[in-house]
C-alpha cells in the first residue's frame, strides 16, 4: 500500500480599502493595501502592496475619476484592435 505526503496548497488574496476624509484640509484619503500569499508545494512567498491617493477638493476628484475613465477606455481599443487583427 503506497503512502502519500499531502500538503495544503493555496492562493490567498486579501485587500482592504479604506476612505477617510480630513475637515481640517477638506481632503478626501483613500489608502489600499493589497495582501497576496502563496504557497504550492516546497515554494511559499507573500508580497504587499500599499496604495494611498489624497484628494483635495471635487475638482481632483472628478479629475481622478476622468484620468481612469480614460485609461479603460485606452485599454478597451487596445484589447479590441489586438482581437480584431486576430480575427
Amino acid at each position: 500500500m503506497a503512502s502519500s505526503m499531502s500538503r495544503a496548497h493555496h492562493i490567498s488574496v486579501d485587500l482592504r480599502v479604506t476612505l477617510l476624509y480630513e475637515s481640517a484640509t477638506s481632503t478626501i484619503v483613500a489608502k489600499a493595501s493589497l495582501h497576496v500569499s502563496i504557497d504550492i508545494l516546497f515554494f511559499s512567498t507573500s508580497v504587499d502592496i500599499p496604495f494611498e491617493r489624497r484628494f483635495s477638493s471635487c475638482n481632483g476628484i472628478h479629475a481622478a475619476r476622468a484620468d481612469g475613465a480614460r485609461r479603460n477606455q485606452q485599454q478597451l481599443e487596445r484589447i479590441l484592435c489586438v482581437y480584431a487583427q486576430t480575427a
